[in-house]
């Protein structure tokens, strides 16, 4: 699982709480409303486990604007797809049409179902584009795999169960092909080695050898892949 993200936040402390509580401000800003004298480091520790759906519930839509505020704020908007950003724009003469030719277009009777429109779109060209890599490094490396499930894994990038299912977030498909990739390797490497050890490591480095620089990626950069 590769969870490597990091939040900024504000805590409130009050002798009225008795549990500790996120709350996203309409501006984005993460709250931790905590007890008195409760630990900062185990606040700090919360946040860490929780961080992805916490970006995810930060960077949805209707926690930072209304939809009448997507339409205004939707032509022009850049979205992120392969690494690259390509903009977004209304089309005023068709009806019910949403289609990327090096922009994404969309008609305005639809336009706020930009978001749905998107990740439907988003889905499909993962499932098309992710699944050949999934194959090609599984033979790179050696192992075998039951089945190739791309989804909206809510909590992680990637995953590899008991069942020796491979579990792809559909989401990574916006990142660079180094950072997909790297992903791809992390996760089937999981079928030789459960745990990150110097020999999980190694067979990463050995597929992959320039995963440390999609690690940083992520680090620096992997919260945009939540953004529409």
């Amino acid at each position: 699982m590769i969870n490597k993200l990091d939040l900024t936040y504000r805590i409130d402390f009050s002798t009225r709480r008795k549990t500790v509580a996120f709350i996203i401000e309409r501006n984005g800003d993460l709250v931790v409303k905590a007890p008195n004298g409760f630990s900062e480091d185990k606040i700090a520790l919360l946040v860490k486990r929780n961080r992805m759906q916490l970006y995810q519930k930060i960077n949805h839509p209707q926690k930072i604007r209304n939809k009448q505020d997507d339409v205004v704020q939707l032509n022009g908007r850049s979205i992120l797809y392969c690494g690259k950003n390509y903009k977004a724009f209304l089309d005023k003469e068709s009806k019910d049409i949403f289609v990327f030719n090096g922009k994404f277009i969309i008609s305005e009777n639809i336009s706020t179902q930009f978001s749905k429109r998107l990740s439907e779109w988003l889905m499909i060209e993962a499932k098309e584009k992710l699944t050949p890599k999934v194959i090609a490094f599984a033979k790179k490396i050696g192992v075998e795999y039951n089945k190739i499930l791309i989804s909206d894994i809510r909590l992680r990038w990637g995953s590899c169960t008991p069942k020796n299912n491979i579990n792809i977030n559909y989401r990574i498909i916006k990142a660079p092909s180094f950072v997909s990739n790297y992903i791809i390797v992390h996760e089937l490497t999981h079928l030789l080695v459960p745990n990150h050890t110097k020999d999980f490591w190694q067979i990463v480095k050995t597929a992959y050898p320039k995963y440390e620089e999609a690690k940083k990626w992520l680090l620096e950069k992997g919260e945009l892949l939540f953004r529409d």
